[in-house]
């Protein structure tokens, strides 16, 4: 899945909640509304949503004679049921992107281009195969980096 950052905000007006198909989802994940498949990306965590941290190897960390390698922890929304988000389908979210295959899409890839979501939530410029999610959106002065693009969600 396409795990993004907030470029342009959404309309909040226009969010809607979802039950999702599956749960520990972060915010800012691409995807197609269940209700309706149209293009759009969570704006909160799924209720359920957990987080990992891997430890250094540090000393500090020797606890009753054992190494703690890491810790897991609740991040999802408070009171959210297990698969339930908020869902935004306008704005402009920065989300790793391919341009076929696993190859990441280059920063030579100019404004408007379409961007499409594959049937494994991941976004791609090609689109065989794919649905139309969006068209990219550099703001000005953006830092390009290869694989990340600003996407126009819907448009």
């Amino acid at each position: 899945m396409a795990d993004g950052r907030m470029i342009f905000k959404y309309t909040e007006d226009q969010t809607r909640v979802r039950t999702l198909a599956t749960a520990d989802i972060k915010p800012y994940t691409a995807l197609l509304d269940p209700a309706d498949a149209r293009p759009a990306y969570t704006v909160t965590a799924t209720g359920n949503l957990t987080e990992t941290v891997a430890l250094t190897d540090d000393p500090q960390q020797v606890v009753l004679g054992g190494r703690v390698t890491s810790i897991t922890y609740e991040d999802g929304s408070p009171g959210r049921p297990d698969n339930e988000a908020t869902l935004a389908y306008d704005g402009t979210v920065e989300f790793d992107v391919v341009s076929t295959g696993t190859t990441p899409a280059p920063t030579s890839t100019a404004n408007g281009v379409a961007v499409y979501i594959k049937s494994d939530n991941g976004l791609t410029l090609a689109s065989s195969g794919n649905t139309l999610y969006g068209h990219v959106d550099y703001p000005t002065d953006f830092f390009k980096r290869a694989g990340r693009l600003p996407v126009r969600v819907g448009s």
